[in-house]
């Protein structure tokens, strides 16, 4: 069994001279990194090195906001009051 650490760190994206800063999750499985958004979990990349799997994400990130991929799912947050 491989054991896996998790650790959450930000990415730094530059956007149109906005630096923008998302969430990300990482591990490394053997000799590869792993990563993905936190709000768009069903996309994982993976890279022999860190700096690699950033740059990856980075790409990723630029996709998603090209709209390049169609049905993009995405995490978010629900809010009710209780009454």
């Amino acid at each position: 069994m491989v054991q896996k650490t998790f650790y959450e760190s930000r990415v730094d994206l530059v956007e149109r001279g906005q630096i923008i800063l998302y969430k990300y999750i990482y591990w490394q499985d053997g000799e590869y990194f792993l990563g993905h958004f936190v709000d768009y979990p069903d996309y994982l990349t993976q890279e022999k090195s860190l700096e690699e799997l950033k740059e990856n994400l980075r790409d990723l990130y630029a996709d998603f906001m090209s709209n390049e991929i169609p049905y993009i799912r995405k995490i978010d947050e629900y809010e009710s009051f209780i009454n």
